[in-house]
């Protein structure tokens, strides 16, 4: 009796020191309370059940709340990390005339990035939904990764980006600018910084280009893209594989050494080639004083501008003490649309371009390290018209509205 006892005893000790040990390596479990708002261009616009998602930044799980009627969501049960918080909301081409004049659906968005959780807080946050009508011009697909990391024969040469015509009627190119925003580093490495200027009135450019032409010179017909080349060179004649490209059609290069010398500064003539036979973008800043030429940043976040503005004014990199870096400012208001692109999933501090315009970031691969994958960024098709003319994806929020395509596909979506 008393070896069964004790026995008994044995076990239930275990058990309750088994339970005690679970008890002590549960989670410290948090909640994150989110509400939502709307900017004043868009008060009156209802706010429930709106849904809202929060990624954690370190593993990239996801988790979505529709808020209530009064525009709460909350999140239970959230271990402690870092988050990024987004919402976004679709008004109709009737509700969205009211507010911004245009008879045009459009998504309203907001988001923050970094929010830190620590165990056993409830964090509230609020979110404040903002947009803008979407251009009848779009940023179709970047491709800035490269294709071959081949001893400097091509590496990056065969960048391109590509502005896609998204309206039923003929848009002109002529003077609109393309600006190359800053900072270059995009959360890649252990040491890069972000920026740290506000992106509410400005964001800050590294080059800019401008197209040609004198107002209607440069046409682009609906559902048609136009290629702007780093180097408008057939690449698959230089290195035959399967993810380099030609861009030898593109319509228009970029070309810097003739612009860069009347400055009284070098170019580089290895990356800059130029060919007679394409139309050269016009040249208008470059923050490298000499050696420089047009490529994009191996992660390229661009915006597209108006012809209107002319540029003056820098502003000098914050975090750069060893030398001075200057980028143009360029005002948000001008922008008629832009993409940000980031190294990694977890780069959201990097952010280049305001929720108004992008109110997320997309990436090639969600560590990082995409050089030389010949991976592109490519907006999503929403809709294919009777006609076969398409009609892309424009969310204002690039988390949404891009996918990852190898190789890269200039004018896969045009017409003809």
């Amino acid at each position: 009796m008393k070896k069964i006892n004790l026995r008994l005893f044995i076990t239930a000790l275990v058990a309750v020191i088994t339970i005690s040990a679970c008890e002590k390596k549960a989670p410290e479990l948090s909640v994150i309370e989110v509400t939502l708002a709307t900017s004043a261009a868009f008060d009156g616009v209802a706010i429930g059940n709106i849904p809202v998602e929060i990624t954690n930044t370190i593993d990239n799980t996801k988790k979505t709340v529709l808020t209530n009627q009064a525009g709460v969501a909350i999140f239970e049960d959230i271990a402690p990390s870092t988050y990024n918080i987004s919402a976004s909301k679709e008004l109709t081409a009737e509700i969205a005339f009211n507010y911004t004049g245009f008879n045009k659906a459009i998504t309203i968005n907001a988001n923050l990035q970094n929010i830190a959780v620590m165990p056993l807080q409830t964090i509230r946050q609020t979110l404040t939904l903002d947009g803008k009508a979407g251009g009848d011009l779009v940023i179709k697909e970047v491709y800035s990764l490269g294709a071959a990391n081949d001893g400097y024969a091509i590496m990056f040469k065969d960048q391109f980006f590509e502005i896609f015509n998204n309206s039923d009627e003929t848009q002109y190119l002529d003077k609109l600018y393309i600006a190359y925003l800053s900072p270059s580093k995009a959360g890649q490495g252990s040491t890069d910084v972000p920026l740290g200027l506000p992106l509410t009135s400005f964001v800050y450019a590294s080059k800019i280009l401008q197209f040609p032409g004198t107002g209607t010179q440069y046409p682009l017909e609906p559902g048609m893209g136009a290629v702007i080349a780093i180097n408008a060179i057939n690449y698959k004649e230089l290195k035959p594989l399967a993810l380099t490209v030609d861009n030898s059609t593109a319509q228009f290069d970029t070309y810097a050494i003739t612009w860069l010398q009347s400055l009284g500064r070098t170019g580089n003539s290895f990356f800059d080639v130029d060919n007679p036979n394409v139309p050269n973008m016009n040249c208008i800043y470059l923050n490298i004083q000499n050696n420089g030429f047009f490529n994009m940043d191996d992660y390229a976040s661009i915006a597209l501008v108006k012809s209107g503005p002319v540029f003056t004014e820098t502003i000098k990199d914050p975090t750069i003490t060893t030398s001075e870096v200057f980028y143009m400012k360029i005002p948000v208001s001008e922008i008629i649309d832009g993409v940000d692109i980031l190294a990694k999933s977890s780069s959201a501090a990097f952010k280049r371009l305001p929720a108004v315009i992008d109110s997320g970031f997309t990436y090639a691969q969600e560590n990082g390290s995409a050089n030389y994958t010949g991976k592109s960024l490519r907006r999503k098709v929403a809709k294919t018209l009777a006609s076969g003319r398409k009609v892309l994806q424009d969310s204002n929020n690039s988390s949404n509205d891009f996918e990852v395509v190898a190789p890269a596909t200039p004018r896969s979506y045009n017409l003809n």
